[in-house]
């Protein structure tokens, strides 16, 4: 191999003829369209498990994407090749919030589009997801009017059977609905703690709340958060 064949090796492929340009708008393109969508999860975002980590990971999810889309082509062995080196990868981190699985997917979608070369198409991802996104959150689509609170309670010693069905029963002034989900022992303590998953009245300020539960008799203290936090307890 002559030195010119070398150096045209380096930037155009035999099988695919990729040049620098191809290579440079495979990854940059998709990685500018979807910076659109990660500050669009930046703005519409209001959960407890936002990441700043998971932001930046959209736009290199989708020029990660588009690369490997390109290089891969129509050969099926280095599909397969591909396949075997990524089971060597395995990611631990668990996707919290559904909704976050969606903008990975829709990284996904635009990096494939670019990857195949469809950037009108990877485009009209970006802008009609956008779209169609705002008006669900603007119209706030299937958005429920009740307010779901998981409550945690402590008493003063450890409660018997009746004295729990009474503190649930008067509860019941205060929660439209009210299910247990786990009791246990405070290992520092020693306190017994009950956590229910409850439902608030439309009447009850959630203020005040936690001061006429914990004036319950038996009460030692109470903690009430919302729903998301049901998944630290």
């Amino acid at each position: 191999m002559t030195t010119q064949q070398l150096i045209q090796s380096l930037f155009i492929s035999d099988t695919n003829s990729l040049g620098i340009l191809d290579i440079f708008l495979a990854i940059t393109i998709p990685f500018a369209l979807s910076l659109f969508v990660a500050l669009f999860y930046k703005k519409t975002t209001h959960n407890n498990h936002y990441s700043i980590n998971f932001i930046y990971t959209l736009p290199l999810f989708a020029s990660l994407t588009s690369i490997i889309t390109l290089l891969i082509g129509s050969n099926i062995a280095r599909a397969f090749g591909l396949v075997g080196a990524l089971s060597l990868i395995r990611f631990r981190t668990a996707v919290k919030e559904p909704l976050d699985s969606i903008f990975l997917f829709w990284s996904l979608a635009i990096g494939m589009a670019c990857g195949t070369g469809f950037y009108m198409a990877a485009a009209m991802i970006v802008v009609l997801g956008i779209t169609y996104m705002s008006i669900i959150y603007k119209f706030k689509f299937a958005a429920s009017n009740k307010i779901h609170v998981i409550l945690k309670a402590s008493f003063n010693q450890s409660p018997k059977g009746d004295e729990i069905k009474s503190f649930e029963k008067k509860c019941h002034s205060f929660f439209s609905h009210m299910t247990a989900l786990n009791m246990y022992t405070n290992t520092q303590s020693g306190e017994d703690q009950f956590v229910y998953s409850c439902q608030l009245k439309q009447s009850v300020g959630a203020s005040a709340l936690a001061k006429d539960v914990q004036s319950i008799s038996g009460v030692k203290n109470v903690e009430i958060v919302n729903q998301d936090s049901a998944l630290y307890i």
